[in-house]
């Protein structure tokens, strides 16, 4: 059985129907299975990372399973994340695909790489058979970046490989539904890396716009388009940008091609496809 986790979001449903419309056994644990119907999936069990005894009722032992990363503030994660693998590795299955992210080190300037790498860590210690599988910035918090026109923020001239959330999907279902992906880690890039003054341009010249980009380093005027809780995610998205000023996610791979067989899409497309959403930032 293949169980996959967040399967009402973005990665793990485009993973989910993938997986379901090819025919293989799929379980989804979700936190809310209205929001999942519409995958058709046979087996959906409703849990939380935070409650292991209905995450550990969902695993069995030789299950492959997508553990999709929280987005919560790093103590939450790992608090999180480790009851998780504590179960997984309870329950003994034969694979553990984690969604991690590019250049997760203990000493990255990314808050959410710290966070990730500590997760890598957990799971290597619990003996669990792993599959590491770190993307990219998502293309579709691209437009998130500009307010008004502008981004500004500390980026300096450092690139970003803007990747496609449907793309992480298929290669999620790639490392599950075929074998040998055990004990490697792959990166999930798009298939060029651009500056934010690269990506204004790219808007720009598809779209008519005239978005632009500002290297300054001014924490209130900092964007909180997009986050969840902007008082205690700030300070991760200011992290975010030193770690594209630093270098750490320009990394370009063909990791996507690997795991799914189809090419990363680059970020022209995600513009032309959600025109709207770029048009509103050059208000």
């Amino acid at each position: 059985m293949i169980v996959i986790t967040g399967a009402t979001g973005h990665v793990g449903g485009e993973a989910a129907r993938l997986l379901i419309e090819s025919g293989v056994e799929v379980k989804l644990l979700v936190r809310d299975a209205k929001r999942a119907a519409h995958l058709g999936a046979a087996h959906v069990v409703e849990g939380d990372f935070a409650d292991p005894q209905r995450v550990a009722d969902a695993l069995n032992p030789g299950d492959r399973v997508f553990m999709v990363s929280l987005y919560e503030t790093h103590d939450e994660r790992l608090r999180k994340h480790s009851a998780f693998v504590e179960a997984a590795g309870q329950a003994d299955v034969a694979q553990l695909a984690y969604l991690s992210f590019v250049n997760a080190a203990t000493d990255a300037v990314f808050i959410h790489s710290v966070s990730h790498a500590e997760t890598e860590d957990m799971i290597r210690a619990s003996g669990v058979p792993f599959t590491f599988l770190r993307t990219s910035l998502y293309q579709g918090s691209a437009h998130h970046m500009f307010d008004q026109g502008l981004c500004a923020a500390p980026g300096g001239n450092g690139a970003a490989s803007w990747v496609s959330r449907r793309d992480i999907g298929a290669a999620v279902a790639g490392a599950l539904r075929t074998s040998g992906h055990e004990g490697q880690t792959y990166n999930l890039t798009g298939p060029e890396a651009l500056t934010f003054g690269q990506t204004a341009d790219r808007v720009n010249s598809l779209l008519g716009t005239h978005l632009a980009y500002e290297d300054v380093d001014d924490f209130d005027r900092l964007l909180t388009k997009g986050l969840p809780d902007p008082v205690a995610m700030k300070e991760s998205r200011r992290s975010c940008f030193y770690s594209i000023r630093a270098d750490e996610m320009s990394l370009v791979t063909d990791d996507i091609r690997t795991l799914s067989g189809v090419a990363a899409a680059p970020l022209d497309r995600h513009i032309l496809n959600y025109r709207e959403q770029f048009l509103a930032c050059d208000k």
